[in-house]
C-alpha cells in the first residue's frame, strides 16, 4: 500500500495498490472530482481512473470531504475493489458517487454528513456513522440544525442510497459496549428501495410517535433497550441488545429472522444478532 500526504495529487498513469491513504499537508479539505476549489485537496476524475486498490482511506479528521464534480455528472472510482473509507469533520456529497465493483462498500464516518445526490457500492454495503464515544444519531429529521455531537439524517438522504448490500446508521465497531451514543427515529423513513438490510446500531435505539420504519429488513444491534413500538412495515426483523429488552410492532406479516455479516468493517458486530 501507500500513504501520502500532500496538497497536490496526480495520478497520470495506472497505479496498483493493496490499499491507498491519502492525507491533506496544510489544506483543510479533499475533493473527489475537480481539482478548481480552494483550500482543498482535489482528485481529478482521470486521477481516480488510474487508482487501482482494495481500499482508499481519505483523512482530514478536522476538515471536510466533498463528492463534487462541480455538476450532475458522477465521480466515479472503478478501480477500487473494497471500500472507501473517508474521515471527516464534514462530509458533503453533492455529485453522484460510484463505485463500480461489485463487492464495494461506503464508510462514511463523520458527525456532519450531507447526502444531495445518489450514493452508489456493491455488496460491501453503505454505513453511515461515527467511530467515537457518545455520539447521539437523529434519523429522519425533517430538517437539519446540526447539534453537537450528533449524526442528523433525513428521509430524503437515505433515499439517495444505492447499494446491494446492507444500508448501516450507527457506529458498527461498538455496538455491543456502552460508547455509541443512542438512536432516535423522530421521523417516518423509508428504505424500501434497498433490497438487503436497513442495520441501527446504537446504545438504545428508540422512536418517536408516528416515526415508522418501513424496510424491507430491519436489524437493530444496541447495548441498551430497543424500543419500537409504532406502526413499523418491515418484512423480516432481527435484534439484540447486550443490557436491555426489544419491543417492536409491525403492521403486516413479519419474519424473524438473522442478519448476514459484511466484509467492510472488518469488526462489525453482527455475530449475536
Amino acid at each position: 500500500g501507500a500513504a501520502l500526504t500532500t496538497d497536490s495529487l496526480t495520478v497520470s498513469g495506472a497505479v496498483n495498490l493493496s490499499n491507498f491513504h491519502v492525507g491533506a499537508q496544510t489544506r483543510p479539505n479533499i475533493v473527489l472530482g475537480r481539482t478548481d476549489l480552494p483550500n482543498a485537496l482535489g482528485i481529478s476524475q482521470g486521477s481516480l481512473n488510474n487508482i487501482l486498490t482494495g481500499y482508499m482511506y481519505f483523512n482530514v479528521p478536522s476538515g471536510g470531504f466533498a463528492v463534487d464534480s462541480g455538476s450532475a455528472t458522477p465521480v466515479i472510482l472503478p478501480g477500487v475493489s473494497e471500500y472507501i473509507y473517508p474521515h471527516a469533520a464534514q462530509i458533503s456529497i453533492t455529485s453522484p458517487l460510484w463505485l463500480t465493483q461489485t463487492g464495494t462498500g461506503i464508510y462514511l464516518n463523520s458527525s456532519v454528513i450531507d447526502i444531495n445526490a445518489a450514493v452508489t457500492a456493491g455488496t460491501g454495503g453503505i454505513f453511515l456513522g461515527r467511530n467515537a464515544n457518545s455520539h447521539a444519531y437523529l434519523v429522519g429529521v425533517a430538517s437539519k440544525s446540526y447539534p453537537a455531537n450528533t449524526l442528523e439524517l433525513t428521509n430524503t438522504e437515505l433515499n439517495h442510497i444505492v447499494t446491494t448490500g446492507p444500508l448501516v446508521i450507527g457506529d458498527p465497531y461498538n455496538a455491543h459496549n456502552a460508547t455509541p451514543g443512542p438512536m432516535q427515529i423522530v421521523g417516518p423513513i423509508d428504505t424500501s428501495g434497498i433490497g438487503t438490510q436497513l442495520r441501527l446500531v446504537g446504545d438504545g435505539v428508540t422512536q418517536a410517535p408516528g416515526a415508522t420504519i418501513t424496510a424491507a429488513k430491519l436489524a437493530v444491534d444496541s447495548y441498551g433497550a430497543i424500543n419500537l413500538p409504532e406502526a413499523n412495515q418491515v418484512g423480516v426483523f432481527a435484534a439484540n441488545s447486550s443490557t436491555a429488552g426489544v419491543t417492536f410492532n409491525n403492521t403486516g406479516p413479519l419474519t424473524i429472522g438473522n442478519v448476514e455479516t459484511t466484509p467492510y468493517p472488518y469488526y462489525f458486530a453482527t455475530s449475536c444478532v
